[in-house]
């Protein structure tokens, strides 16, 4: 098997909806950030709430260090993000899916201009996917999605 066919494989077993809903790897491996990072725009540091006791991760100082989704939802209303229902394309807007299972944050996919969605996905590679494509046993499920002007 080849490099990207046994990446593939291993994507497809921790996500098997990937497999029907259709995904494009985006980029190369990369242990520096991750997914919440990603969604932010940022791809220096590891973003997870246990930036304070260490200096390779990160977390706003304003933003409670816990694992909970209010307090992710602190983290994307600090970064100018508004909660909204709708997960579709609006022209002129950037959109943020946050995921969970057992009310505890999993992961974050940043919505392109294509209606699409971006993820990296933990310390492994970036991939362009639909929001169902995470669904599951890994990710949890899609609990809450945020909304702001598309910054320049």
């Amino acid at each position: 098997m080849q490099n990207e066919d046994i990446l593939r494989y291993a994507l497809e077993t921790m996500f098997p909806q990937l497999r029907d809903t259709g995904y494009r790897i985006t980029s190369p491996a990369d242990r520096v950030y991750n997914c919440i990072a990603w969604a932010a725009g940022q791809t220096d540091k590891w973003w997870w709430p246990i930036g304070r006791v260490d200096p390779d991760y990160y977390w706003p100082p304003q933003v409670p260090d816990e694992e909970t989704i209010p307090a992710f939802v602190q983290l994307f209303q600090s970064l100018g993000y508004t909660q909204t229902t709708d997960d579709g394309l609006i022209e002129g807007v950037e959109k943020v899916a946050l995921y969970a299972r057992n009310d505890k944050p999993t992961h974050a996919a940043r919505q392109l201009p294509s209606g699409l969605w971006t993820s990296k996905l933990g310390n492994a590679v970036d991939i362009e996917h639909t929001l169902l494509g995470l669904v599951g046993d890994a990710y949890g499920a899609v609990v809450e999605f945020f909304q702001r002007p598309l910054r320049e």
